[in-house]
């Protein structure tokens, strides 16, 4: 399963469709949100993640019930400075 970096908004569309795990963690001491949307930067939020400043947060999903994104992830960093990965499967 391979794992991408995120440290900014990253698009992995063309990537695999599935996501087994991801995690991210707010790095400059202030409020943060990542979204995971489906197929772009204008896509379905599948999920919205908030960080409060210095916190990190994980979720793993345990095969075979992977969570699907159709038309790929995309993922949105819309406040914060954000570093993370996701892996793909």
């Amino acid at each position: 399963m391979p794992t991408f970096l995120v440290t900014a908004d990253t698009d992995l569309t063309a990537k695999l469709k599935r996501v087994s795990n991801w995690h991210f963690a707010e790095t400059a001491a202030a409020v943060a949100q990542v979204l995971l949307r489906n197929g772009s930067a204008s896509g379905d939020i599948y999920a919205r993640i908030n960080l409060a400043a210095s916190t990190s947060a994980s979720q793993a999903y345990p095969g075979p019930d992977y969570w699907m994104f159709p038309q790929g992830l995309y993922v949105d960093v819309l406040a914060g400075t954000v570093v993370g990965s996701v892996e793909l499967e």
